[in-house]
């Protein structure tokens, strides 16, 4: 959770989480435009009001080639794999549009190829979202 703090969607963190370790297995992926740095925080609202939690704090080190979508199918991947039984992925199902993906991560998928595998979606998501942009 990062909610209940200041910077919501800068980190990620949970009393249960282990931040080194996380923060160690995520930049291990090398994932293009971003780099993870554990941290510990204690947010003022939220499932975890007022409670210590390790996590990460990410920062996005090029803007152009970092994939969000990419990222959080790596950190969900992270979370099942190094905290088994902690993370509430199934809670995740409609953030994550399918269950195929869902179950893709829970089976130890490769998180990159679960993303790239949504590639040709995002595409022509683009092409449509063109014409409506302003600028």
């Amino acid at each position: 959770m990062g909610r209940g703090t200041d910077t919501p969607f800068e980190h990620i963190g949970a009393p249960w989480i282990d931040g080194m370790r996380l923060s160690e297995a995520l930049n291990a992926r090398a994932i293009p435009g971003v780099r993870f740095y554990p941290e510990q925080f204690t947010p003022s609202a939220s499932k975890f009001a007022n409670e210590s939690c390790q996590g990460i704090f990410i920062v996005v080190t090029d803007r152009n080639a970092v994939r969000p979508v990419r990222v959080g199918v790596e950190l969900a991947s992270a979370l099942v794999k190094l905290f088994p039984g902690k993370f509430e992925i199934d809670s995740a199902i409609r953030l994550f549009g399918s269950a195929a993906g869902l179950t893709r991560i829970k089976n130890g998928d490769d998180p990159s190829a679960i993303a790239a595998s949504w590639n040709g979606g995002e595409a022509r998501w683009r092409l449509m979202r063109a014409k409506y942009l302003l600028y």
